[in-house]
């Protein structure tokens, strides 16, 4: 069997690569359309992910707020139920005439203050102050015959709590002084 030979000539040579020339630029055009398209997609996803993530990011600093203001809440729930603590014991030292039951009593008091001064809350001062219907509940009026005194809190009945951030607590219950 003889070897066959193929002789091509220059110009079918030229055709053939022309024609594979031709498809080549076809496929990278092609490529070059699917590129573009992917880098468009690729854009979008990058976008819709910066989007999650600052959505993401949003969501956990709002719950982190709503656990922080919720614990500060519930801080100042349980304390208001002290507050007769408070009060009693306040009470009880004024009345109690033994020197060891007064100083165990008002250690209870200064136990449950300190655990206030720990949350935040402080006694609202009133004794001597201008009345303030804000932090103060007037129950009565007292006659005073200095002038100045007139509008001042004469007595406290029951202390007046508040939050660092101005938030009250419970309304201290005093005596106005009135001239008249």
């Amino acid at each position: 069997m003889a070897k066959k030979t193929v002789k091509t000539t220059t110009e079918e040579n030229e055709i053939i690569i022309d024609t594979r020339i031709d498809e080549l630029e076809s496929e990278l055009s092609i490529a070059e359309i699917k590129l573009i398209d992917l880098r468009e997609s690729a854009d979008r996803f990058r976008a819709e992910a910066a989007r999650l993530q600052t959505e993401f990011d949003n969501f956990r600093r709002r719950n982190i707020d709503a656990v922080v203001r919720a614990r500060q809440e519930g801080a100042l729930e349980a304390a208001g139920e002290f507050l007769g603590v408070v009060d009693t014991a306040d009470w009880a030292a004024g009345v109690i005439k033994d020197p060891e039951v007064k100083k165990g009593v008002e250690m209870i008091a200064k136990s449950v203050t300190g655990i206030f001064d720990k949350l935040g809350i402080a006694e609202i001062n009133a004794a001597g102050q201008p009345f303030d219907p804000g932090l103060h509940d007037a129950l009565g009026t007292a006659p005073v015959d200095n002038p100045e005194l007139d509008g001042l809190v004469a007595a406290v009945i029951k202390k007046g709590f508040v939050t660092l951030e101005g938030k009250v607590l419970r309304h201290a219950q005093v005596i106005v002084g009135t001239r008249g």
